[in-house]
């Protein structure tokens, strides 16, 4: 199986290693991001999921991610189904499976990268803007979608009113130095624990996202650990020397 899913072209299950699996169809109806797309993504996390209709070539602009998995160049299952489909004048769409994402805000998010950015709720909640984070990380998306914190005025608001541990994720991803330099001061300040799966903060124990850096989350226990105080504004340079 490929990393981020199973690709399915024409009647034929194709894998990462080029084996043939049971025939499954294609999916019958799917959200059209663009009309005329070549490649449709199967979104699901749980119980929920959504189909997509996008451009691949658009996919891989916005995404390393994407490019290394469907670009011309790329040897990935996925992106040997999609030239074969190219070639076909009426060729069967290949479908992508990524799971794990939320597929609602998969969607937004979709919308975004295509342009449609009148797609994007006019109010967001914490709930969502952490999905799109994680997104944005996963995919590496940064670049394309640095412009959602404009997209909505309350976007900053919302964060500070969030979770510490997710508001540390979003500014992080989104670069907001501000923001993340006051939430790292009020995690240090904080409860703190160590478990065999890393640090956990606060009474709900919550731990951090995987995508900040161990030389940020350790900076974050040195309070603790010693009388000597940390700027927070120091986490974000030890972080990158």
């Amino acid at each position: 199986m490929s990393k981020f899913g199973t690709v399915f072209h024409s009647s034929k299950e194709i894998t990462a290693s080029g084996s043939n699996a049971v025939a499954t169809p294609p999916p019958i109806s799917c959200t059209q991001i663009v009309p005329d797309g070549d490649l449709i993504l199967d979104v699901s996390a749980g119980d929920t999921s959504r189909r997509y209709l996008v451009f691949s070539q658009v996919l891989c602009a916005k995404s390393d991610v994407f490019r290394n998995m469907l670009g011309k160049q790329s040897k990935f299952a996925e992106a040997v189904a999609l030239r074969e489909s190219h070639k076909q004048d009426h060729g069967e769409l290949v479908v992508v499976t990524l799971e794990g994402d939320d597929p609602i805000v998969m969607g937004y998010v979709l919308h975004v990268l295509h342009g449609k950015y009148n797609k994007l709720p006019l109010k967001i909640n914490i709930g969502m803007i952490v999905s799109i984070s994680q997104i944005c990380d996963k995919y590496s998306l940064h670049e394309a979608l640095y412009i959602i914190q404009w997209l909505s005025p309350d976007f900053q608001k919302i964060i500070k009113s969030a979770q510490p541990t997710d508001g540390l994720l979003i500014s992080w991803v989104f670069g907001l130095e501000k923001v993340f330099t006051e939430l790292s001061r009020d995690l240090m300040l904080g409860e703190i624990s160590e478990s065999d799966d890393g640090l956990l903060f606060g009474k709900q124990l919550l731990p951090l996202a995987d995508c900040i850096p161990p030389a940020v989350s350790g900076k974050l226990l040195i309070p603790h650990q010693t009388s000597l105080p940390l700027h927070p504004g120091q986490l974000l340079l030890d972080a990158f020397c």
